[in-house]
């Protein structure tokens, strides 16, 4: 059986959840004999979007497409004819039996139909919630708050204020650099993201892509229709991706409330390979502090500010506060945690870690929290965590809410709410017994390979697909 799994970025360059997620589903996949291949997309300014690079990495192959973001505006961003022309010459390429999309973000709404016209089966698992929301699939506005949406009152006045893709005159200098590396060789990509880091911090700005817009009342009925005119194109999918499925029930819900139908949307747990935890060995505290953690992108919408506001209240003879991750997306957001954090000795703001040392940093952690935002779908950290014998204290909604079972393998804690998130961790000060009964109360993890069996009888059932005429003659 082939499988092409398509993301929308991929490890080793970004190392998010679902990058993390479709590498080790790729890996399991194989393993299990399937013959699987990748397709991403990554920016690469110095070549045209659309652009088709091969790539190995972690003996997994695949295929990487360009994607600048330099596209014609907002409606670029779902729907690319560069990006299906190049999918459609992958699928030519590969000739998978399966599809299983991972994310549409930075791709294109027609893949899932350019998969059904060469035959392959469609599967979709929807992670988050790009396909109803257009800003990140996050359901977050442009002041960092969680949003009731989708609706046309919510929706369009945040796409209003988002900017879409590269300014003219990024777009101007990406087309500039094509064209030195079509005709010289020389990639100038490097020394240009010098040049624009220089710049930006001589000019006191410390933030990536362009200032948000101001919203202009009379563009709101267009940005209405923009709305309709991107949910009735997702929800097309239904024509074209069999079935639907998601680890978070919660996700479930929303998305059958949003438009699917039940029965084309399934819950399918995810599984984690264990082995790279097996050997993590809890090593008391020297200072006899509890040692709190976050693993995750330092992003607004994970909520480390809040967690870094509510330690800096705990006292720092007691308790110590590590956070890990890579914080390039939003430099202005982690100069500012780092600015929270500042002269609080219990506090300390470090880089991401590698994948093989993300097992070693829960020999000295007692707990893992997850301060995040929005509704997270299924935190793999959680499930890591749980691995490794560690409780979390989380965000009591979405998928985290679902993974932990406050009081039992774990605590809950308003989301945003940063006296809340304190009161939640001093009762791990202040109760001595709570964190060995946490601990006693971790679950097993589901494994890796339980999970790809769940989804290679789903593989299976899907019916064959085969092209219409009426698509081969287009």
């Amino acid at each position: 059986m082939r499988v092409l799994l398509v993301s929308h970025l991929a490890l080793p360059h970004h190392r998010a959840g679902v990058e993390t997620y479709t590498h080790q589903l790729a890996r399991a996949l194989a393993a299990a004999g399937a013959e699987v291949r990748v397709a991403s997309t990554r920016k690469v300014i110095s070549l045209a979007s659309g652009t088709i690079r091969p790539t190995e990495y972690d003996g997994i192959g695949g295929f990487e497409v360009i994607q600048n973001l330099d596209g014609d505006g907002y409606d670029s961003t779902w729907r690319d004819l560069r990006m299906e022309s190049a999918f459609a010459r992958i699928l030519a390429d590969f000739r998978p039996d399966v599809v299983h999309f991972q994310h549409l973000m930075y791709w294109s709404v027609g893949l899932p139909r350019l998969a059904r016209e060469a035959g392959a089966r469609r599967l979709m698992t929807l992670h988050d919630f790009h396909l109803m929301c257009a800003r990140m699939g996050q359901r977050i506005d442009p002041g960092g708050e969680g949003c009731d949406g989708p609706s046309e009152a919510a929706c369009a006045p945040c796409m209003a204020a988002t900017p879409w893709g590269q300014s003219p005159a990024a777009r101007a200098w990406i087309r500039r650099l094509t064209t030195v590396r079509s005709l010289t060789g020389v990639a100038l990509d490097g020394p240009m993201r010098r040049l624009e880091r220089v710049r930006r911090r001589l000019a006191g700005r410390n933030t990536e892509g362009p200032a948000p817009t101001a919203i202009a009342d009379s563009t709101l009925p267009e940005w209405r229709n923009r709305f309709h005119q991107r949910t009735a194109a997702q929800l097309d999918l239904l024509d074209d991706v069999e079935l639907f499925v998601t680890p978070s029930e919660a996700l479930r819900q929303r998305f059958v409330t949003w438009g699917l139908p039940p029965a084309r949307i399934r819950r399918v747990p995810q599984g984690l390979d264990p082995t790279p935890f097996a050997t993590v060995r809890h090593r008391p505290a020297e200072d006899g502090r509890l040692r709190l953690g976050f693993l995750g992108t330092i992003a607004p919408h994970k909520g480390v500010a809040d967690l870094v506001a509510a330690v800096r209240r705990l006292p720092g003879d007691r308790v110590r506060l590590t956070v890990h991750g890579p914080g390039d997306q939003f430099p202005d957001y982690l100069a500012d945690c780092r600015s929270a954090a500042g002269g609080v000795e219990h506090i300390a703001i470090l880089g991401p870690l590698t994948r093989a040392e993300v097992p070693r940093a829960y020999d000295d952690l007692d707990v893992l929290c997850v301060p995040s935002r929005w509704d997270e779908c299924c935190p793999l950290t959680i499930q890591e965590a749980f691995l490794a014998g560690t409780p979390c204290v989380v965000s009591g909604r979405g998928g985290m809410a679902e993974l932990v079972d406050d009081g039992v393998d774990g605590l809950h804690a308003r989301s945003g709410d940063v006296d809340d998130w304190e009161r939640v961790l001093r009762r791990l000060l202040d109760e001595p017994a709570l964190l060995p009964r946490l601990r006693a109360g971790i679950r097993p993890v589901r494994t890796a390979d339980q999970h790809v069996q769940d989804l290679l009888a789903l593989y299976r059932d899907l019916p064959e697909s085969a092209p219409d005429a009426s698509d081969l003659a287009r």
